[in-house]
């Protein structure tokens, strides 16, 4: 599989991990490191990942993630992200 590496300014923005797992668990890690507000949505968590739940160091949703339930679309993280125009001067 090809990546592509991005670089994001993610400090206090909304971030969505789908999946409890140790994928999951890391990638949580990484954007708590970043300075995210984190969304885990997943039937199950890791302990590691239940004990910063129970901390309230990340949210965490109970649920399956189905990318077509249109309450996902308002959510903050929504992908794309919403275009603003550009202020010009003349």
């Amino acid at each position: 599989m090809k990546t592509y590496p991005v670089f994001a300014v993610i400090e206090n923005r909304p971030c969505l991990v789908v999946g409890g797992g140790a994928v999951g668990e890391r990638k949580v890690q990484d954007l708590l490191a970043a300075g995210a507000r984190v969304t885990v949505v997943s039937r199950n968590l890791t302990p590691a990942l239940a004990d910063l739940a129970s901390r309230g160091k990340i949210s965490y949703l109970s649920e399956n993630f189905d990318d077509t339930d249109r309450t996902w679309k308002a959510w903050p993280w929504s992908w794309p992200p919403p275009t603003t125009p550009r202020s010009t001067r003349g």
